[in-house]
């Protein structure tokens, strides 16, 4: 039995070596390459306005994901949730103490660049693009899922903002 445990040493050492060199799970990216594409949109308008860049949130990425699949599954475009779950209750739970927002987007097949074609959307409705510019804003999340809202395919995309 002495003579093993050199033995199982010499196997211990290069597998604990192998797991602490091995990324961790929250190393994962917080979006795709199109969510990335428009949080550098909306960072480089707010850069024009001398706002400072939003941050993405691994948090807020999944409630805005997890409200993008609600509304394809509903078959509606709105800030309340399928259930009757208003943004401000959903807000709550997303970040407390927080100024939060939201914009959501339908994104029909066939519109060609669609992270360019959501940020000019927002940038076009007041409300909207007061939600991306508003200062106080420092996170960012994005999520989308890809569907059928009234028979039509497309993405439906959520964008939620945290002071916090």
């Amino acid at each position: 039995m002495p003579q093993l445990r050199p033995l199982l040493i010499l196997l211990i050492v290069p597998v604990l070596a192998l797991l602490a060199s091995a990324p961790a799970a929250s190393a994962a990216p917080i979006h795709d390459e199109f969510e990335r594409q428009i949080v550098t949109k909306i960072n480089a308008l707010r850069a024009d306005q001398g706002l400072s860049p939003l941050r993405s949130s691994r948090k807020l990425a999944r409630a805005a994901s997890r409200h993008s699949r609600d509304q394809l599954r509903y078959d509606r475009l709105s800030h309340t949730s399928g259930n009757g779950t208003p943004f401000k209750v959903r807000a709550a739970k997303i970040a407390r103490n927080a100024l939060v927002g939201e914009t959501v987007a339908w994104l029909p097949d066939g519109m060609g660049d669609r992270a360019d074609r959501a940020v000019l959307m927002w940038m076009q409705s007041p409300g909207h693009a007061a939600q991306l510019m508003r200062p106080r804003f420092k996170k960012i999340g994005i999520g989308r899922w890809y569907g059928a809202m009234s028979l039509e395919a497309g993405i439906a995309l959520t964008a939620n903002f945290s002071s916090k």
